[in-house]
């Protein structure tokens, strides 16, 4: 798939909108904020102590490993994986 291409997934979600007569191609405004961190910067903690699981930054950052997955994978960093 090149960059240009709708993947498989927006397709369908496209043809279930146009099947129920919406036809509006933006994503609707979502309820709730974003979810921030409490605090503690991510970028510190890694400071701190780069060999951290992000098991354990979630629990300081008050925050679900997956948001600290996407950080991480945002900025480059690589961390162990926890068991």
């Amino acid at each position: 798939m090149t960059k240009n291409t709708a993947g498989i997934s927006k397709i369908k979600k496209w043809f279930k909108k146009f099947v129920e007569c919406d036809f509006h191609l933006n994503d609707l405004t979502r309820s709730g904020r974003p979810q921030e961190t409490k605090g503690v910067d991510l970028e510190e903690l890694l400071n701190e102590d780069a060999n951290q699981f992000i098991r354990d930054l979630g629990k300081r950052m008050h925050v679900n490993q997956s948001t600290i997955q996407r950080r991480l994978k945002i900025t480059g960093k690589i961390l162990k994986i926890s068991h």
